[in-house]
């Protein structure tokens, strides 16, 4: 959202995308946290394919990284022979444009 990408009931009706679901993760944890501890969480698109992306987390504990996860997400679109199931679409242009 802080780079633009419009809601999911506005990618909906312009582009046929309802969300990028998760298809693939790992974490790496590196240190403890425990509460009362001030956590920074960074997000980045490291790659983007053709119908798929990976998005990282990186959580700071100052200048410690605690843990870092790579995710696998999709762009997501209604099925035309079932609307209740979903099918991978390739990335529009114009949303991977506001992330880059």
């Amino acid at each position: 959202m802080q780079c633009g990408v419009p809601s999911w009931q506005e990618t909906e009706k312009t582009l046929g995308v309802i969300g990028t679901p998760l298809v693939n993760t790992h974490s790496h944890f590196l240190r403890t946290a425990t509460y009362g501890d001030t956590l920074d969480i960074h997000t980045s698109i490291p790659e983007w394919r053709e119908k798929s992306f990976v998005q990282r987390y990186r959580v700071m504990r100052a200048a410690n990284l605690i843990m870092e996860c790579d995710e696998v997400r999709i762009f997501a679109g209604r099925r035309a022979d079932n609307p209740e199931a979903i099918r991978a679409l390739p990335i529009p242009p114009e949303i991977r444009s506001l992330c880059d």
